[in-house]
């Protein structure tokens, strides 16, 4: 019986590790504690992600947010016909008005915030319309954001401070976003750092995916979700405190 337990407990670990899926995990977290309506992709690129949140949740009306005018354009061309998908060309950041987009090397690569290791002077640049996420739901009248992924190279934390009241008032059920590791670019803040801003407002870590190292084991980049208190508390009354990672 032990050798059975401990095989099964074995292959739990290796099937976690090997394959972690942060779509998954989403899906099961919100399964049995909240009815996914709305979800934020902010930095949609190319629509890969919204595309894959209108497979996994195809009653809910998606927000997608991308201020690089070609890929918006193809957004706009991708999703012609999807009702459920709102597009928006504006820059998610911590202020409204004209915001400095610097353009990269590739369009995964834009940013609010400069590359680190090419000179400033070197560096082509666009002015795009910013929005604070507070203000755009209070605008809509949105009282709730389900999930909020953030994938704006470097600018997930200014995002997340034009959030502060909805993150407050836990109007945001799951966070997420991409941290990189790597200096890529200026001023961008420790990860650490933005895990204890979320954790003022009571959210917690639930998990990492999809990270990236050195050939000497740094940690460049990884994703990560964070879950709200209302979120977690009912994980806890749902499957107790030992899976909900409450226990010491």
């Amino acid at each position: 019986m032990f050798r059975k337990d401990l095989r099964a407990g074995i292959y739990r670990v290796l099937r976690r590790n090997l394959w972690r899926n942060p779509f998954r995990d989403q899906v099961n977290v919100l399964r049995n504690t909240a009815n996914v309506d709305v979800i934020f992709d902010v930095g949609a690129n190319v629509g890969e992600i919204t595309w894959k949140y209108m497979s996994l949740f195809p009653k809910a009306i998606i927000h997608a947010f991308e201020p690089f005018p070609d890929s918006y354009a193809f957004l706009k061309e991708r999703f012609v016909d999807s009702q459920n998908v709102i597009l928006n060309s504006y820059a998610v950041s911590d202020k409204n008005g004209e915001v400095i987009f610097y353009l990269g090397r590739s369009n995964y690569t834009h940013s609010v915030l400069r590359m680190a290791d090419k000179p400033s002077t070197e560096q082509d640049s666009i002015t795009v319309n910013g929005v604070k996420l507070d203000d755009y739901c209070s605008n809509l009248g949105i009282r709730q954001i389900n999930i909020l992924k953030l994938d704006i190279q470097g600018g997930e934390y200014a995002a997340l401070l034009g959030a502060r009241e909805l993150l407050a008032t836990c109007a945001i059920d799951l966070i997420y976003m991409e941290f990189i590791i790597s200096p890529s670019y200026e001023d961008y803040p420790n990860w650490h750092e933005v895990g204890a801003f979320l954790g003022e407002y009571g959210y917690m870590f639930f998990n990492f995916y999809d990270f990236s190292e050195s050939n000497i084991g740094q940690i460049r980049q990884f994703d990560a979700i964070y879950l709200s208190p209302n979120i977690r508390q009912k994980l806890f009354n749902i499957y107790g405190t030992y899976d909900s990672g409450y226990h010491n």
